[in-house]
């Protein structure tokens, strides 16, 4: 999770937007194309790897190797996605993100607008709205947290728990989001295991405020 937070500060870092291509035609000629090949480029191959699962992204991966690896000629990335569709789980969901992330060169960003949490006979309960301010469309988690997730040293007092679900957002999209949970909930995280590449993802989230039996709009 570290790892893949570094990179996406890195490329969101220095991406050059206006002149930034898709994956499947960036050749190292501009000053910006280090940083989509790896950065963009890792994001996007780990995204895909989940898309598709790892039992079917392993076999995909020895059909291509066992295809390629004596060829005299350099496969294309459009001949590396044609072996891995085959193996896809879902087609259409394969072709959907291939057309976002190795053809085009959309990035999400989100932005939770509103924020509200409430004391319930049986617990808590979030109450916000999330919108895309980016560009592409994704399934994303956004999770109701309290205490801390890696401690140093686990102690009653950081115990961390949560409660989550999941939106699907185009650009410019926003939609509303209910978290019911069995604790008092102190932050409100989005893609909280870091699973999906977005632009300023420590602006994604936001500190919950309540007091017992009353609504408190963060």
């Amino acid at each position: 999770m570290a790892f893949c937070k570094a990179i996406e500060d890195r490329y969101g870092n220095t991406r050059q937007r206006e002149s930034e291509r898709p994956l499947n035609k960036v050749d190292g000629s501009l000053p910006a194309d280090g940083r989509i090949i790896y950065d963009r480029g890792g994001w996007a191959f780990w995204m895909l790897y989940r898309l598709m699962g790892r039992e079917a992204s392993l076999a995909a991966h020895r059909e291509y190797l066992e295809t390629y690896r004596d060829n005299q000629d350099h496969p294309l990335i459009e001949e590396y996605l044609a072996v891995m569709r085959r193996h896809a789980p879902d087609t259409a969901a394969f072709d959907a993100y291939v057309k976002q992330w190795f053809y085009g060169t959309v990035v999400p960003q989100y932005l939770i607008e509103e924020s509200d949490v409430v004391k319930t006979r049986d617990g808590w309960e979030v109450r916000a709205k999330l919108r895309n301010t980016g560009t592409g469309r994704a399934d994303v988690e956004i999770a109701a947290e309290r205490g801390e997730r890696f401690p140093k040293k686990r102690t009653k007092d950081n115990e961390w728990r949560d409660a989550r679900a999941i939106v699907t957002l185009g650009a410019g999209e926003s939609a509303s989001v209910t978290i019911s949970c069995g604790f008092e909930p102190k932050q409100l995280v989005v893609d909280p295991d870091v699973h999906v590449l977005m632009l300023e993802r420590n602006k994604a989230q936001v500190t919950l405020h309540a007091a017992a039996g009353a609504r408190s709009r963060a």
